[in-house]
């Protein structure tokens, strides 16, 4: 992952991700490669206050099939230990 800030209280983050796994199943051998991408902006609105906004592409080569997933995340800090995000 890398990141990087943009803007003053702004930081994004990109990153890609390689995944293989195999499993067995009734005498089935499944393997997959799992091949990802994202990028993520992560703004603290105030100083309680984030947001992370992103998008996340990724194909199966199991499946066969690519996907395009939209990330949104809001946080609220509660104090120095507690965090509750949506």
């Amino acid at each position: 992952v890398l990141s990087k800030l943009i803007l003053n209280r702004t930081r994004l983050h990109v990153g890609h991700e390689l995944l293989f796994g195999t499993e067995q199943r009734n005498n089935l051998r499944y393997t997959d490669a799992l091949n990802a991408v994202f990028a993520e902006t992560e703004s603290y609105l105030t100083d309680r206050l984030s947001a992370r906004v992103g998008v996340r592409a990724e194909h199966s080569s199991l499946l066969g099939r690519a996907n395009i997933a939209p990330r949104l995340a809001l946080g609220y800090s509660t104090g120095t230990n507690g965090l509750l995000s949506v």
